[in-house]
Formats: C-alpha cells, structure tokens, sequence
C-alpha cells in the first residue's frame, strides 16, 4: 500500500503531537479501495489541531508514476475557492463599512443591469446565502468551453446578466449559485478599481503566506499538479470572471494554514473577517444530513452546539476537495484527490476524520 505520514507542530510552543493516526483502518481500507478501483489516483489528507499539522497520503499523484502525493502535491479545488473568496470580501466589508444589505448593483462604477422580481434588488447578502435567485452557471458558459481558446469574458456575464429572469423573488429561496459568489466579488473589486486576483494576493494569500494557492498556473504550479482523472473536457479554469466561485488550485499544506487561522490556531490580522463569514446568514439544507444547517459567507455551518462544523466541498472535472473545522475543538481537515468520481468522495471522508474519536483528535 502506498501512504506515507508526516507530522509538523504549528510552533515551537506546541507539543510535539503522539504518533496515532486520525484515519481509522477502516477508513484507511476504504480509502485504498477507491484507488484500487481507479476511482482515484491518489489522496492528500492533511489535520490541524492544537498539537500541529499531520499529513496522510495514499496512492499516487500521477498515474503509473509510482510516487506518492505530498502536502505539496496542487490540486484544483472547485467550490473550496469559495471559501477564499467569503474571506475577501469580508474583509473588504468591514473596512469599507459596507453592509450586507446593499444592493450589489450600487457598488458597480457604471451602471449595469441586473434581474429583479417584485422590486426586491440582488444584495450581497442573497449572494452570500445562496438566495439571489441566480443560476450556478450562466447558460452559454457551457458553450464558451468549446472556444479555441475557451474563454469567458465579462461582458458575456453582464450580457446573461442583463436578459435573466428570475424565478423567484430575491430572498424567498435557497438556489446555490458559483456564478453569485463571482458577482459579490467582481462588485467589490470594481469598487475598489482593481481585480480579484490582486486582492485575493494582496489581502488573503499574502498575508497568510499561501504560496501555492491562487489562479494562475505557472510552470511551477504544473510541476506539482496532480493528474486530472478524467478524459472530460475541463470547464474553464481561472483567466475569467466566474474564477472567484471555483477557479483556485492549492495544495494541503496551504489549506491546513488556512484553517489553521479560520479556527484561531495562528494570529492573523484577517480574525475580524474570517470570524464574520463564519456567522449564519441564512438557512441550507445539507445533502450529508438530514436537518436543516445554516450557511455563513458561503460556508456551511453543520450541526449544532458543541457539535457544529464548518465546511465546504469542491469538484471540477477529475478533481475534489473538501475542507472543514471545528471551533469548539479547534481541529481542521482536508481532503484532497484526483477522482473520476460523479459523486462525493472528499466530503464524507472529511467529514469521517472530523468526527473520528474524539473532534479534538485526542
């Protein structure tokens, strides 16, 4: 079997953590089944707690390849782009003073046009809890990926924008939509005449020192990136306007950080904003349970009490990821694999170690 563990304290202040796996053999045997079927080439798990950061992995990073992946293996991370993203904008609200409330369209310079249905406005807020009414995808994005070569610009968004109508008034149900968290952030970054790229660099990943997390991918990013376990033509990835709601690629060790800081494991001059995407914003009904959760700043929040989580899945074309964390018990997980799967893979595994024993990995 081909895992490797390696285990890092997240200062010298900390213990160095007790050598015991927070995979179960079970989970480890269920695990390697999904790579013996070809399901997936291989997995980069990583958990944080207050004894430090661990790193699980199994399987290879490319097929045939014989090698392992390392928490330095990059992976693209779909919808866990989002949380990145919540962080952003945030932190951009509470410096600017700006609420939640606004309409988006009033952060625009020029004027652009935007469904409405009974006079009620698409504000930031039903961008954050999935209740703008908005699509997951614009419908002629699909087509834009069989451009040579595929691109997606701004103006065919606002275009799609400008002629969508909406099903339902803003705020009365919950639609998930990649395309309304591009919306929030693409107003704030107008706002603030700049790009999502540089402030996602300038006000997250910098300050966080997330090396390998980010759109472009440079000969170094390829160097390191996982195969893709798919013969499906890739969506769009990063260069557009929708790259904010799944356009990122990282790796476990930079996600393990991020957390690390989203669970108050590392001071971080980003508490105030991460700390106000974590709070719930409205409700969401979990494919993974069977109550009703909450979401923040598009991150779910799962259960209650003691006992609440906070997570998000990703998925593009031959590639998922999941991260999530408890508060209470200040642990954090991440599960990243190249997978072919149609169906959850990162998310239940997570979700498994998270609750393995006792949440504070004890």
């Amino acid at each position: 079997m081909n895992k490797i563990v390696s285990i890092l304290t997240l200062s010298l202040s900390f213990p160095i953590w007790a050598q015991q796996s927070d995979i179960s053999p079970e989970l480890e045997r269920d695990i390697q089944g999904r790579i013996d079927s070809g399901e997936s080439i291989g997995f980069s798990i990583g958990v944080v707690n207050e004894a430090g950061f661990r790193y699980y992995s199994f399987g290879e990073s490319v097929s045939g390849s014989g090698i392992l992946p390392t928490k330095d293996t990059i992976y693209r991370i779909g919808s866990v782009s989002k949380t990145f993203t919540a962080v952003l904008v945030a932190d951009y609200l509470l410096r600017e003073e700006i609420k939640l409330e606004t309409p988006v369209a009033d952060l625009f310079s020029n004027p652009i046009s935007l469904p409405i249905l009974s006079n009620k406005p698409i504000t930031l807020l039903s961008l954050a809890n999935h209740t703008s009414g908005l699509p997951n995808r614009p419908d002629d994005y699909v087509d834009a990926i069989y451009n040579n070569p595929p691109v997606y610009s701004e103006n065919q968004l606002f275009s799609f924008l400008a002629r969508y109508r909406l099903e339902r008034p803003v705020g009365s149900a919950v639609r998930y939509s990649s395309l309304g968290v591009s919306l929030a952030a693409l107003a704030i970054a107008d706002r603030a005449e700049s790009n999502f790229d540089s402030m996602l660099n300038e006000y997250v990943l910098e300050p966080l020192a997330l090396t390998n997390t980010g759109v472009y991918e440079t000969a170094a990013v390829m160097t390191n990136m996982a195969q893709r376990n798919t013969d499906i033509l890739s969506l769009i990835e990063g260069h557009g306007p929708l790259e904010p709601g799944g356009g990122l690629h990282s790796n476990s060790e930079d996600l393990l950080k991020f957390l690390a800081a989203n669970i108050g494991l590392v001071g971080t001059s980003l508490r105030s904003a991460m700390d106000y995407s974590h709070q719930p914003f409205g409700d969401w009904y979990s494919p993974y349970r069977s109550t009703k959760d909450k979401v923040g700043i598009w991150w779910w929040i799962e259960g209650e009490g003691e006992e609440t989580i906070f997570a998000h899945g990703g998925n593009q074309p031959g590639f998922q990821a999941f991260i999530g964390f408890s508060k209470v018990y200040k642990k954090g997980v991440v599960v990243l694999t190249n997978s072919r799967a149609d169906f959850p893979v990162s998310g239940p595994i997570g979700r498994r170690i998270l609750s393995t024993g006792s949440p504070r990995g004890d």
